[in-house]
């Protein structure tokens, strides 16, 4: 729209001086103009209206903006600029000279702007500028003193002679003045800090003048002591002589006093330059210091200092001020104490009985020593224990060292940070080391990070983990015992390599052994299981090997039937070649199952000899090789997943080729869990829709688990929405005993006890994936880790990532939202969620518990979660850069930077 200027109308004219007017003159003016479209045809309605005053056509400064709405009517409108102000002042904008008008209408500028005209009668009133009245234009009596204002006439206003008696009130000043003569003062004469009360003033004839600024002193002080005593009874000073001088000592003035009673006692002071010297003793408000030249300090009651040699302190020294460390230089502190009195140093730091706390907050009990922060050397049962470390704790005759290390038995020794010896005369070294059932950790021996060794056990390594007089040596190694909630004393397992699982979890499996990369001896008794990845053969008391077996200087093999007594049988020689078919049981294995060197496809064998009950076991030849890529479709070629995988049995897939398992679109209902049992299940690949997964949706039937990998790695799994039905102990994807699984980025898991799982040793890749509408989403337990950054877990019941028993997962980038608790992690586990987000969540967006460790710097905990960071029992979370705020009972628990909820911790 276009506009044009119909007239700019100043109806009231704002003058400023110093003088008050009668009435307030309004700051505002009277605006009128036009406004039409862009054919010049007016416009009629409401529009919102602004109005600004530059003091330049362009460009230049606003000093005033006024706002509101109008009504146009044919084009033609009027509104008052400084009723509606939003800021500046109109009187700020008229004072800058030239003025211009900016209209904006509907947010729109209409150029130009228009210069503010005023009429005439304001261009005479802008003649009154600074200074433009003059007396001449002032009437005569026009101005009365209620014009003028308090305090605006001063002296220099007042011309010489002017005021004189006749103009002045000397009743009033009569009242309020002394004359120079003939009157008197009843009251003080206030002199800058002193006063006179009845008291003479003698000069040299012609008045006390140039007096210096500056305390007076007696030049030469001699006190005798009056007769007359205060009520109080304390006997009043006067000066015999009392000559004065000022504190520069030019000018002495002598006043002879009638009446010489002080009001107070001032001795002579000290000086510093050593010209004057103190006879008497220096009070001190109840204590006195005398012979100060012979170095003999001593106080009124003579038990409150120390001389600098030969004097010996018997009761406790407390030092309560900072000590620049600077400012302490010696060639040997010794600190002694007598009886049984303990050494304190620190704030709030406290010991009993002969024991040593340095630290804040450090405690010691009989014959313990605690340093550190927090350091606690307690003795629950003995004595002579040693805590060194942040919260470090050792109990009895324990060693903790480390930050939050914990020996609590006798003779436990724990090295690390988070390190754990809670058994009698065990030994934990190595971070996060936790031997958490103290009943049965007795003597056992654990060094590595986060592993775990209980009773007479022997731990070496990342995550290993024995219980039951067994060994585990190895990352994640595990030959655990356990019955139920209690271990298994027969047990007496061994695990010996990466992931190596000879765990016992019932009476019926003891004293088995796996040695090698992720080898499993975890069923039966005396099974052995030895090479990579092997499987022990489902027969107690048996060994299975992987690959060749080479006797170096043996040229045959001999056997017994029965352990321990009868002769022994020549079995077979080093070398068995076989062509074509044979009858092996004839030929009594070496190891129950294992393959046969041959040269042809039809060798055939039973597991045991003389077996006429199972049927004969076709070896696998060089004809079941799978030599190129190979894709089998569901349903079209087979009816199931599981059909599928079930044709490879008695097939092997060379090196550097896979099989893939291809799904079509829909919805699947009734379907049962597929197991990956294939032992070359790492070169498959089972895949559906990978652009859209809930194109492709398996629906389990009750209590089923979706897909099961049990010691198996399986290459790839994406493109599926899985749907169980929230079954206790059902898992959407479950990999143990060093099993893995490995997810696409398309993935979504819906309503199972456990969205994503890994469990004993294993490990499981779901980075990008969903987990929603279950009990736990992303679960890393008993040594297993998870790898799921920029996952998302939702509307889980309790956690969206769960880690637990040793176990780690790495979230980062993450979103957890609407769970019971976002992130959990427990029994020295932990968790990477840097960058991560933990929203209204009921209880908690990050929860660390029982020694677990939570990394989540840069993460954002907002949005309705009870408690933001949690950290309970010996647990570490760190936090820094996270942004922390809106949760509901408190954002940091305990609070950031302290230390609380036994021995946590939560960092910046």
């Amino acid at each position: 729209m276009n506009w044009r200027n119909a007239g700019v109308v100043v109806c009231l004219v704002v003058l400023f001086s110093r003088f008050t007017a009668v009435a307030e003159i309004p700051q505002q003016f009277y605006f009128e103009d036009y406004y039409s479209d862009t054919n010049g045809v007016p416009f009629t309605g409401d529009v919102s209206l602004r109005l600004q005053l530059y003091d330049a056509a362009t460009g230049g400064s606003c000093y005033y903006e006024d706002s509101n709405t109008v009504a146009v009517t044919d084009g033609l409108y009027s509104t008052t600029i400084g009723d509606d102000t939003v800021f500046g002042s109109v009187a700020a904008a008229l004072a800058s000279g030239e003025t211009y008008v900016q209209v904006i209408i509907d947010g729109a500028e209409l150029n130009p702007r228009e210069p503010l005209v005023p009429q005439p009668y304001a261009i005479r009133a802008a003649g009154v500028s600074s200074n433009a009245i003059t007396s001449e234009m002032i009437s005569a009596n026009a101005i009365q003193g209620q014009h003028l204002e308090n305090g605006a006439v001063t002296s220099s206003k007042i011309a010489t002679g002017t005021v004189g008696t006749t103009q002045l009130d000397m009743a009033a000043l009569d009242a309020e003045y002394v004359n120079a003569s003939g009157d008197t003062m009843t009251g003080s004469l206030d002199m800058g800090g002193f006063s006179l009360a009845n008291a003479v003033i003698y000069g040299n004839g012609t008045g006390i003048t140039n007096l210096p600024n500056g305390a007076y002193t007696e030049v030469d002080p001699v006190w005798t002591a009056e007769k007359a005593s205060y009520a109080t009874g304390t006997p009043v000073y006067a000066e015999t002589d009392p000559a004065f001088g000022d504190w520069l000592r030019t000018n002495t003035y002598v006043q002879p006093e009638s009446d010489p009673i002080w009001t107070s006692a001032e001795p002579a002071y000290v000086k510093a330059d050593g010209s004057r010297s103190m006879s008497g003793n220096l009070d001190m408000g109840g204590y006195s210091i005398t012979n100060i030249a012979t170095n003999t300090l001593l106080f009124s009651d003579g038990s409150h200092a120390l001389r600098s040699s030969g004097d010996t302190m018997t009761g406790p020294l407390y030092i309560n001020t900072k000590i620049n460390p600077s400012g302490l230089y010696s060639t040997g502190i010794v600190i002694r104490t007598t009886g049984s009195g303990p050494i304190i140093i620190g704030n709030s730091a406290s010991g009993v009985s002969w024991s040593v706390s340095i630290g804040h907050e450090a405690k010691s009990v009989n014959d313990s020593v605690a340093i550190g922060h927090s350091a606690n050397a307690r003795n629950d049962a003995g004595s002579d224990g040693v805590a060194v470390g942040g919260c470090a704790n050792a109990s009895a005759t324990g060693v903790a060292i480390g930050d939050m290390a914990n020996a609590s038995s006798a003779g436990s020794v724990a090295v690390g940070y988070l390190a754990n010896a809670l058994g009698l005369n065990s030994v934990a070294i190595g971070s996060s080391y936790n031997q958490n059932y103290a009943l049965y950790s007795e003597q056992s021996v654990g060094v590595g990070s986060a592993g775990r060794a209980v009773l007479q056990s022997v731990s070496v390594g990342y995550q290993a983990r024995c219980v039951g007089r067994s060994v585990a040596i190895g990352a994640t190694a595990d030959a655990e015992c356990w019955i139920g909630g209690g271990f298994n004393p027969t047990g007496s397992c061994m695990a010996i390599g990466y992931a190596a699982n000879a765990r016992s979890l019932a009476m019926s499996t003891r004293e088995n052994i796996a040695i090698g990369y992720c080898a499993v001896a975890n069923t039966g008794i005396n099974r052995t299981a030895i090479g990579s990845k092997v499987q022990a053969a489902p027969f107690d008391q048996s060994t299975t090997l992987r690959g060749s077996l080479y006797l170096d200087g043996g040229n045959s093999i001999y056997y017994r039937p029965q352990f321990g007594s009868g002769s022994w049988e020549w079995q077979a020689t080093p070398h068995l070649i076989v062509t074509g078919e044979v009858d092996v049981t004839t030929i009594k294995p070496l190891c129950t199952g294992a393959e046969l060197v041959n040269a042809s496809s039809k060798i055939w064998w039973k597991a045991l000899s003389g077996d006429t009950t199972n049927d004969w076991v076709r070896q696998l030849s060089q004809d079941n090789v799978i030599r190129s890529d190979l894709t089998l479709n569901v349903p079209a070629e087979y009816e199931t997943i599981q059909s599928a995988l079930s044709s490879l049995s008695d097939k092997s897939i060379a090196d550097g080729v896979y099989v893939t398992v291809q799904v079509a679109d829909g919805i699947y209902t009734n379907y049962s869990c597929v197991n990956i049992t294939h032992r070359d299940s790492d070169k498959v690949m089972i895949i559906g829709n990978t652009n859209n997964c809930e194109l492709c949706v398996l629906q389990f039937a009750l209590g089923q688990t979706g897909f099961s990998v049990i010691s198996r790695r399986l290459s790839f799994i994406n493109g599926f929405k899985l749907s169980g039905t929230d079954s206790d102990r059902t898992r959407g994807l479950l990999t143990q005993y060093g099993g893995s699984i490995i997810c696409g980025t398309n993935m979504i898991i819906d309503s199972f006890d456990w969205g994503y799982a890994a469990e004993a040793n294993s490990y499981l890749v779901a980075s990008g994936c969903k987990a929603m509408n279950c009990v736990n989403g992303f679960v890393a337990n008993n040594n297993s880790s998870v790898f799921a950054k920029n996952s998302s877990s939702y509307g889980n019941t309790t956690f969206g990532y769960y880690a637990n028993f040793g176990s780690q997962i790495n979230c980062q980038g993450s979103i957890a939202s609407n769970n019971l608790t976002g992130f959990f992690a427990s029994m020295n586990s932990s968790i990477s969620a840097t960058c991560a987000v933990a929203r209204c969540n009921s209880s908690c967006g990050f929860h660390a518990r029982w020694s677990a460790t939570i990394e989540l710097n840069s993460s954002s905990v907002s949005s309705g979660n009870a408690y933001g960071i949690l950290a309970a029992y010996g647990s570490l979370v760190s936090a820094s850069s996270a942004s922390v705020s809106g949760n509901t009972s408190a954002n940091y628990f305990p609070a950031l930077g302290t230390i609380g909820n036994t021995n946590s911790l939560i960092a910046n």
